[in-house]
C-alpha cells in the first residue's frame, strides 16, 4: 500500500492546510503550522522531505511531504491485513482464504475515498482519523 500511495501521490501544490505543511516541512525548524501545529505531521514531513532530498536533490518538495505522511494510512492498512489474516488462524477456514479475506478487507480500506485522499494529500487527517 505504501507504494500505490506513493505513486498516486499528489504532484502539485495542494490546496488548504496541505500547503501549510508543505512549507513548514521546507522551512522546518524556523516555521510553525498554525494551532495546534502538527509536530507529528511536520515532523514526518520533514523527514521525509530531508530523505528524499538526499536520493535526489530536485525531488518536489510537496510529493516528498505527501509520501512521508501516507506512512500511516499505509500502516493501518497493513496492519488490518495482519490482523485479520490471524484472526482466522486456527480455525476451519484455509491459509488461502484467510489470506484472501484478509487482502480484500485491507484493499476496500486503503481505496476508500477517504483513506485514499488523506493518504495522496500532504494531510493532518491521517493521522487523525
Amino acid at each position: 500500500s505504501s507504494v500505490t500511495y506513493a505513486w498516486h501521490a499528489h504532484e502539485g501544490i495542494p490546496g488548504g492546510d496541505s500547503t501549510e505543511l508543505c512549507t513548514v516541512a521546507v522551512l522546518f525548524p524556523w516555521a510553525i503550522a498554525h494551532p495546534p501545529g502538527y509536530p507529528l505531521a511536520v515532523l514526518l514531513g520533514a523527514t521525509s522531505l530531508q530523505v528524499f532530498h538526499l536520493a535526489a536533490p530536485v525531488w518536489p518538495a510537496c510529493r516528498a511531504v505527501t509520501i512521508g505522511m501516507s506512512a500511516t494510512p499505509a500502516g493501518v492498512a497493513n496492519s488490518l491485513l495482519a490482523a485479520l489474516a490471524w484472526s482466522h488462524a486456527g480455525r476451519d477456514v484455509e491459509v488461502e482464504a484467510r489470506a484472501l479475506i484478509a487482502a480484500t478487507a485491507a484493499a476496500i480500506f486503503g481505496c476508500s475515498s477517504l483513506t485514499w485522499q488523506y493518504a495522496t494529500q500532504a494531510e493532518v487527517f491521517s493521522l487523525n482519523n
